[in-house]
């Protein structure tokens, strides 16, 4: 199957489970001791869900093989890129690893959340982009901002004590 129909495939299944994570939502009961409410969490998980999808498929549709595929050169649409080194499985197998130990170190030791949650989306983002070498500052960035704002979520609006 083709990146493409992937994308329509990824899109389809994430917009039927936001779906029903609104529906799902609508119909939680009210907790008299919680101001935000019972499903501020499945509106917050879903309408983000949604978001990224969106963004998925513009990108498909004007970086893929998209409607507007605008007229680069072979050094812009990267065929020069470099291969990854590491297989899809192996790639695949290492984060599910990395993973299962990000919740054992938070399970069983006091590392703040958000530094383990640094360490294991930098991590994981250098696995996932196959051992080529490139955008290493750019992994490190998007973690940061990932667990500090996870952090600051769940812990400043949503009142959710993270191990």
């Amino acid at each position: 199957m083709s990146r493409r129909n992937w994308t329509w495939v990824t899109t389809g299944a994430v917009v039927i489970l936001a779906g029903l994570a609104i529906q799902q939502a609508a119909n939680a009961p009210e907790l008299a001791f919680d101001s935000f409410g019972s499903a501020t969490i499945p509106y917050f998980v879903a309408i983000s869900l949604l978001v990224l999808v969106a963004l998925m498929v513009f990108e498909e549709l004007t970086l893929g093989e998209g409607l507007a595929k605008p007229d680069r050169g072979s050094a812009e649409t990267g065929t020069n890129a470099p291969a990854p080194r590491w297989s899809i499985g192996s790639r695949t197998a290492l984060s599910l690893a990395a993973f299962i130990v990000y919740v054992v170190l938070l399970d069983l030791t006091d590392i703040p959340f958000w530094v383990a949650t640094l360490i294991f989306t930098y991590i994981g983002s250098r696995l996932l982009e196959g051992g080529t070498g490139r955008g290493r500052i750019v992994s490190l960035v998007v973690a940061a901002v990932v667990a500090v704002g996870t952090h600051v979520v769940f812990t400043e609006f949503l009142l959710i004590d993270l191990p």
